[in-house]
Order: structure tokens, then sequence, then C-alpha cells
């Protein structure tokens, strides 16, 4: 699909479906080939894929302001440093809740899609 490609470039080789769902250019793919691109572009960009159980984080000293930030996070019992940290864990993530000390309330997930609007409709 030619308007597929131009949305989104990075996503090559064979796919499924895609298709535009609204007025506004916005569109649907699918979660497993979605994440496994991106984690594809971040390795090719430097990352590290490193499979394995999250257990927790670990932060720094709480700052004067009250503040502390994110200074590792615990993989299969080890601490493995990092600068930035993104929770993707979909309906897992109010498992999180007890890392960050604060709720992450989750409700009722209907369907397991990711939906993008083209740059020009954002």
């Amino acid at each position: 699909n030619k308007a597929t490609r131009q949305i989104c470039p990075w996503l090559d080789g064979d796919y499924r479906q895609a298709s535009v769902m609204d007025a506004d250019g916005g569109a649907q793919v699918a979660p497993y080939e979605l994440c496994t691109k991106l984690m594809n572009a971040a390795v090719e960009a430097g990352a590290t894929l490193r499979i394995g159980k999250v257990e927790g984080i670990r932060t720094s000293e709480a700052a004067e302001d009250g503040c502390s930030s994110i200074q590792s996070v615990v993989v299969d019992g080890e601490e493995v440093p990092c600068r930035a940290l993104a929770v993707t864990m979909g309906p897992w993530a109010a498992c999180a809740a007890e890392w960050f000390n604060m709720p992450i309330p989750m409700t009722g997930v209907k369907s397991t899609s990711v939906i993008f609007k083209s740059p020009e409709n954002a």
C-alpha cells in the first residue's frame, strides 16, 4: 500500500494489511510488527536488546525539591544502568505501580490496536 509506505517508511518487508482508518489520516498497524520494527531500529541505532524479567527500578536519592531520577532497572536480579526508561507493559503496566510509588490505573482494553496519525494530519 503506497499510502502506508509514505506514512510509515520504516515498516518495510511484507505485512498483512494496512489501511487508512479515518479522514484525518489515522492508520492501524499490528502491535507485534510495530514493536519488532521499533526494536530493530533501536538496536541498529546502538541500543542493546536484553530479554529478561524486569523486577523494579533503582532511583537516586531525592534532591532538595523531593525529586529523584531513575538510575537503573533491575533485570533478573541484576541492576542495568539506564539514562531513560519507557514502561511499555500494556495491560500489565499496573504491575509497575509499586516501582513508582503511585497508582497506574488500568481499565478494560478492547483491542490490541495501535493508531497513528500521519504527520500532515496530526
